[in-house]
């Protein structure tokens, strides 16, 4: 009678392998390291007035290379909020187009809604 183990055993070895090289110190290395060159980078201002805002805050995470660019906004006619941002328009931007935006600059986009006027 013949025990049919070894196959087993290789299998469940080299998978121990494979999660063990996984889990080495190179990887996390190198993504430290790749983490800094990404937030170091800074951009070119575009011009954003009288885009949906959505629309400008989807165009500076295409534009900065950072698909987690975050952007403020604040009401120009009040204190609402802006829950929806596909329901308004950028009246004014605080970096001006074309100024180079880096990471420790914020941008802030006045707003309307789309049924108003910009001020």
């Amino acid at each position: 009678m013949r025990i049919r183990t070894a196959p087993a055993l290789v299998t469940a070895v080299l998978a121990a392998a494979i999660v063990v090289a996984g889990c080495s110190s190179a990887h996390p290395a190198a993504s430290a390291s790749a983490a800094p060159a990404q937030s170091s980078t800074s951009f070119t201002m575009p011009n954003e007035v009288g885009h949906v805002l959505q629309d400008a805050q989807d165009d500076l995470q295409r534009v900065s290379g950072n698909s987690a660019y975050y952007s403020r906004s604040h009401d120009l006619l009040g204190n609402r909020h802006q829950i929806l941002d596909r329901d308004w328009q950028v009246c004014t931007q605080n970096i001006a187009k074309g100024a180079t935006v880096s990471e420790s600059d914020t941008v802030d986009f006045g707003v309307v809604k789309l049924s108003e006027s910009c001020p």
